[in-house]
């Protein structure tokens, strides 16, 4: 019963589940994308071509099979959701340090102008600072 709880809790299974509903709507709108036709009559392929059918069910094959896998194997699962885990938090961590940059770059630049607001407020004071 425990395996079960990892396994609904498990991020590895709704990133593979996300996954495979991104490819099927893919799947869908390549099927159901009508062909337009070139100046000379004949009709061309579907534009952009990005993904063929085949590339995307073969991709959505693999999928099933490693959500399989993952879903039969509780150590393959703890294996996999520790790396997007530790994936996750790096992403997370280098968002926070670029705020952070942005924070501190924002405020330095802000007190820097305000200074110079501050000076050219004064002409006389900006006149003796220059010579």
């Amino acid at each position: 019963m425990a395996e079960d709880t990892v396994i609904q809790r498990s991020t590895a299974l709704q990133v593979f589940e996300a996954l495979e509903a991104a490819v099927q709507e893919r799947e869908r709108a390549l099927a159901g994308r009508p062909r337009r036709r070139e100046e000379n009559g004949d009709e061309a392929s579907p534009q952009p071509p990005q993904n063929t059918l085949p590339e995307l069910q073969l991709f959505q094959a693999r999928l099933e099979q490693i959500r399989i896998w993952i879903t039969d194997d509780p150590e393959l699962l703890r294996i996999v959701d520790d790396h997007l885990g530790r994936h996750v938090r790096q992403v997370e961590a280098r968002r926070v340090r670029r705020e952070r940059w942005a924070m501190a770059l924002t405020t330095v630049s802000g007190a820097v102008l305000g200074w110079l607001v501050s000076a050219l407020a004064a002409p006389d004071v900006l006149w003796r600072a220059l010579f």
